[in-house]
């Protein structure tokens, strides 16, 4: 039987694997769609873009840190990224994505045949049109479009396309509990200034991003397509597939942190994007799929986004790494400005109006202030937006200055930048214009698309000497080249404008080719014949049939290899510079130069067929089954495992042990070669031989051990077998090829294997025996013991043993295995007596004499209190029977002796912290975990107000230092500033107050009339909101001195008035008034309700909606 010791060694073992695997399938992640992020749900990513990076070696090392490695349990280090720029990424409600007036479009033919809009709205069919403009659209629009998607995110600020601008790009998504997908596409056209557009576009197809859940070794694809059609004048065709793979699990490491248990999904992403603009189409041809995109992306439960994306581009199968993103927290970043008016000259309309939206293409700022030059407009002529737009009443040049700061520094930093911008009368004439198509081959229709304003006549000049006066004239070129095209316009009051531009006609292509050979197995020159190209001409060359070595080329002449004979097709396509563009395709017959065949089979079987599977005693003969159209004489080269065998048409080959590979295969190669060509074949030829059998060695064991006796059995290609043991005393099993034998006395045991089928074998035998030689030793006693209070550990380490008694000396005898404990039941000297045998019949003793002197063991406990503003802890000791203590603070300090101690801190975080409590009887220990919380500021401030000079009194609690902004573009560090304003007005004051746990924010207006008096205005005694903060419902209560003209209005945090709740003539009194930002289609946040009586401001408060 098993001993005690081999057999817990054994449970061990198993219980260690078993761990090992449930650790390994613990590690494992899953990423649900709740884990994905929500509306209004922003994270920072750090960007780094390889083509920014002037350091050479680090650029070097990123392309090191392969990103493609996968597989399970992995560990990803990508600690060493270093971010160039920040950006803050967030998804959006749609409803709120800017898109309203798509969204009625959307309704007026949705609404009709859409149920959610008659259970939201109670509208009948015939009425859906009109309710849709009235009381309907918020709730009906809103309510109806966020049932298909329910994501939005700004997907590119502009396109421009010289005249007409495509603006406010937004992705729509529809998160589902098993789907991500993407199927609506918004955006703006606009031109000079002038909003053409408002569109939102539904997918043919929908891209489906991902499928939930992400669990490793999913996979899914996909193709998505849309088009956007804007008038005809710019046509954008999207086709794109989609690959998706899960194809890791494990440990994550970026600069941000560790994230123990991340899903890797590598992503293939092939999309072709046809434009058409003027009428000219923009396209890369298709039939070259030359790269696609691969991203790399971790994805942790904790996280709504990707906690690292890697970019590559894929091109022939090789990748280039393009830009690495990842999570990261706020980072210290110069600020770097840049903008985009949209349009940089626009016209004022018949309102006398012209609006300038103006794009932010700032990176590694968090605030933004413009100035748009134009004191005409008052205080609107500057802003706080960070995309604004702004309306100009008069023409002339003006010069806007964006000021963009980074406010996460210790020290705000910021960039400036000036833009111009034109403003033309509305009566002035305005020459543009465009061709279609925008690039002309030679016979190509030329459409002159006249995109002039304010045009009465016109006159054209096409460069080659003919003219028109149409709006928008056809011509023809009789010839290419280059020509300047003139436009002059006149407007009503004879104003003229000109328009030059350079016209391209570029000569037509024939294309054609030419070849030297039609012979199978050698080089075929294809030569380039076509007429009208250029050094610029791209081509295209596809090879069809034949099994080419290349199928495609963009070569001009270039050098192909066909294997076989028989009807190819090759076809070139050329374009010239401007895209002008023919393809010609023609038939060619090759003729058949050589192509090597092999049969095989036993020789001088005559009914054998061609075989690849053969005996390990067999004869094979090798016979030649080459083919070829040329009637020339072939020799012969037969190559056996690649060494040279014979020059024969036809061989015979025996074959044997030494010329089978790991595989028990033989490679058979046959060379042909007919003096033109040369051709190559291989086969690979499977042997089944016989099997054999043998005992790895002798056994040498101790009496009571357990044998364990292993076979090297290799059953060749056998179906089946059958293994013997003799005898088969003393073994756990008798038909394995792995036994454990329990000999008590040294002995034989002999194995045997029979066949009972084969391809080679009727009946073969095989046999081995192996002698288990078993020792007899006798048993050494040694064991040692630790007394801890009346209880004694006594601790096992005899040799040769298997069964042990000890008498304890207080009348207890046991009989046990390894170790044990005794608890005595008083205090003395005890005679200990050891004794132990093993299965061979030996035994042997010892004796010694132990004192238990205890009374009782210490009992470590205590309790602490923490104060986390000063960093200390008072520990208070509750241990029992202790005599002294030892404590350690977990911050490598130990304190000696000292009960009840008090312990300051360095730095907060989590301390483990452990109490020694000891007596004569022993020690006993406790550790509990404490946390020192860092503690952030509460910013607060006070305002008094003398006409235009405020002073401000810091009321913040636990801050270290202070960023005020007065709401008028200018910033103080200072923790109690004055301001002196420079005009009445109300104005957004915000206080930062910051300590090294983080920052926490305030803001309040502050009101500045020039009433010569040290208050600007008196509140009323009572103004207050109840409850507040509030979830969904507020109310708000205010005390009328006296009667008066009373207004109430709401503004958000940027100080724009979003309702007015009140505004009439009441009675002294108290009043009360809701209000709900759910309730007028508001986000949810802070507001400011301010207070006006007889047109002066009389009290400010925040509104402050929680979840």
């Amino acid at each position: 039987m098993i001993d005690l010791k081999t057999l817990i060694e054994r449970i061990i073992t198993l219980i260690s694997l078993t761990l090992i695997f449930s650790l390994s399938l613990k590690g494992q992640t899953v990423y649900n769609a709740v884990d994905f992020v929500d509306m209004n749900e922003g994270y920072t990513v750090s960007k780094s873009n390889i083509a920014q990076f002037s350091d050479v070696e680090y650029v070097a090392d990123l392309y090191q840190l392969n990103f493609d490695t996968t597989g399970e349990n992995m560990v990803w280090d990508f600690s060493l990224l270093e971010p160039l720029t920040q950006i803050a990424d967030t998804m959006y409600d749609p409803a709120e994505s800017g898109l309203v007036d798509a969204l009625i479009n959307d309704c007026h033919s949705a609404c009709k045949w859409n149920h959610t809009c008659y259970d939201t709205c109670g509208i009948i069919e015939w009425d859906c049109y009109t309710k849709c403009h009235g009381v309907c659209t918020d709730s009906c629009i809103i309510e109806m479009y966020k049932y298909n998607t329910n994501l939005t995110k700004i997907f590119l600020d502009t396109i421009d396309f010289e005249v007409v601008q495509i603006t406010d790009i937004q992705q729509m998504y529809l998160k589902t509990n098993s789907t991500l997908l993407t199927d609506k596409f918004g955006y703006k056209l606009s031109s000079f200034g002038i909003e053409l557009l408002t569109d939102i576009i539904d997918y043919d197809s929908a891209d489906v991003m991902y499928q939930f859940p992400l669990e490793y070794g999913n996979s899914d694809a996909s193709t998505s397509s849309y088009e956007i059609n804007a008038f005809d004048i710019i046509v954008w065709k999207h086709w794109q597939s989609r690959y998706n793979e899960v194809e890791g699990w494990g440990k994550l490491i970026t600069p941000f942190g560790t994230f123990d248990s991340t899903l890797k999904v590598r992503t293939e992403i092939y999309t072709i994007d046809t434009i058409w603009w003027g009428g000219e189409t923009f396209t890369i041809p298709d039939t070259l799929n030359l790269d696609s995109i691969v991203e790399y992306k971790w994805f942790s439960s904790d996280y709504g986004l990707p906690v690292l994306t890697a970019k590559m581009l894929l091109m022939n199968g090789h990748t280039l790494l393009l830009d690495v993103s990842y999570l990261d927290s706020l980072r210290c970043f110069d600020a770097s400005a840049n903008a985009v008016p949209l349009p940089p000259f626009a016209f004022l309309d018949s309102t006398d109006t012209a609006k300038v939206t103006f794009v932010n293409l700032s990176v590694n700022a968090d605030s933004y202030w413009w100035n748009f030059d134009d004191p005409a407009s008052g205080d609107d002529s500057v802003s706080t937006e960070r995309n604004p737009k702004h309306y100009y009443t008069a023409p002339g040049f003006y010069q806007v200055e964006l000021i963009a700061c980074n406010n996460i520094c210790d020290t705000i930093v910021c960039d400036t930048i000036w833009r111009p911008v034109f403003i033309y009368d509305s009566t002035s004439a305005y020459a543009n214009f465009a061709t279609d198509p925008l690039f002309a081959c030679l016979g190509d229709s030329i459409t002159f698309i006249n995109l002039s304003l304010n045009d009465s006549a016109r006159l054209w000049d096409f460069g080659d000497g003919n003219t028109s006066t149409d709006t928008m004239p056809v011509h023809y070129y009789s010839s290419g080249g280059f020509y300047d095209v003139m436009l002059v316009v006149y407007d009503t009051l004879g104003g003229i404008d000109i328009m030059i531009k350079e016209l391209n006609i570029a000569d037509t292509v024939t294309a054609d080719f030419t070849y030297d050979d039609t012979l199978s197995l050698t080089p075929i020159q294809f030569s380039d014949a076509s007429v009208g190209v250029d050094s610029n001409t791209f081509y295209i060359w596809t090879f069809t049939g034949g099994n080419p070595d290349i199928n495609y080329s963009t070569e001009k002449d270039p050098i192909v290899i066909f294997e076989t004979g028989g009807n190819v097709s090759v076809c070139i396509s050329a374009w010239n510079t401007l895209g002008c563009k023919q393809t010609t395709c023609k038939s060619i017959t090759l003729t058949n130069c050589i192509s090597a065949g092999i049969k095989t089979k036993i020789d001088g079987c005559v009914l054998c067929l061609n075989t690849n599977n053969f005996c390990l005693t067999d004869t094979i003969k090798l016979m030649d089954n080459s083919t070829s159209d040329l009637p020339d004489a072939t020799t012969y080269q037969w190559l056996v495992n690649d060494i040279l065998y014979s020059d024969a048409m036809d061989t015979i080959l025996a074959i044997n042990e030494a010329i089978l590979d790991s595989n028990d295969e033989v490679l058979i190669t046959l060379i042909t070669d007919n003096g033109v060509c040369v051709d190559t074949v291989d086969k690979w030829l499977n042997i089944k031989y016989q099997a054999s059998i043998d005992i790895i060695e002798d056994e040498v064991f101790t009496c009571g051990d357990t044998v364990d006796i292993q076979v090297d059995f290799d059953p060749g290609n056998q179906s089946s077998y059958l293994v013997v043991w003799s005898p088969t005393d003393s073994l756990d099993d008798s038909d394995k090829l792995y036994v454990w034998a329990y000999p008590d006395s040294s002995m034989w045991y002999t194995v045997s294997a029979s066949f009972i089928a084969g391809a080679c074998d009727i009946l073969t035998t095989y046999q081995d025996s192996v002698l288990v030689t078993v020792l007899e030793n006798s048993p050494t006693p040694a064991y040692g013991y630790s007394v801890n209070g009346y209880t004694v550990s006594f601790t096992d380490s005899s040799i040769d043993a298997e069964i042990l008694y000890i008498s304890f000396g207080d009348g207890d005898t046991i009989q046990y295995y390894g170790d044990t404990t005794h608890t005595y039941s008083d205090t003395g000297t005890y005679d200990i007596l050891y004794i132990v045998t093993n299965s061979c019949g030996k035994a042997a003793d010892t004796s010694l004499t132990i004192s238990i002197t205890c009374s009782d063991a210490p009992i470590a406990g205590f309790s602490y209190s923490v104060d986390d503003l000063a960093k200390t802890v008072t520990f208070t000791d509750t241990s029992s029977d202790a005599a002294s203590w030892t404590w350690n603070f977990g911050d490598d300090t130990t304190k000696f002796l000292s009960q009840n101690p008090t312990h300051v801190y360095a730095d907060t975080g989590i301390y483990n912290v452990t109490l020694w409590a000891m007596n004569d009887c022993g020690t006993d220990s406790l550790t509990i975990s404490i946390t020192i919380k860092c503690i952030k500021p509460t910013a607060a401030f006070g305002t008094s107000v003398d006409t235009f000079k405020a002073s401000f009194s810091d009321s913040s609690v636990n801050a270290t230092s202070w960023i005020w902004d007065f709401g008028d573009g200018t910033k103080d560090s200072t923790q109690n500033p004055q301001h002196d304003y420079a005009a009445t007005n109300t104005y957004f004051v915000t206080l930062w107050a910051t300590n090294e746990c983080g920052t926490d924010s305030v803001i309040d207006t502050v009101v500045i009339e020039n009433i010569g008096t040290k208050e600007s205005y008196t509140k009323q005694p009572y103004f207050k909101a109840a409850p507040n903060p509030y979830t969904g419902k507020t109310s708000i209560g205010y005390n009328l001195n006296k009667q008066g003209n009373v207004k109430l209005e709401v503004y958000n945090i940027l100080g724009k008035k979003v309702t007015t709740l009140v505004e009439q003539n009441q009675s002294q009194g108290r009043y009360y008034v809701s209000f709900s930002a759910k309730e007028l289609n508001l986000p949810e946040g802070i507001y400011f309700a301010r207070l006006w009586v007889e047109d002066k401001p009389s009290g400010t408060i925040k509104l402050v909606e929680s979840k």
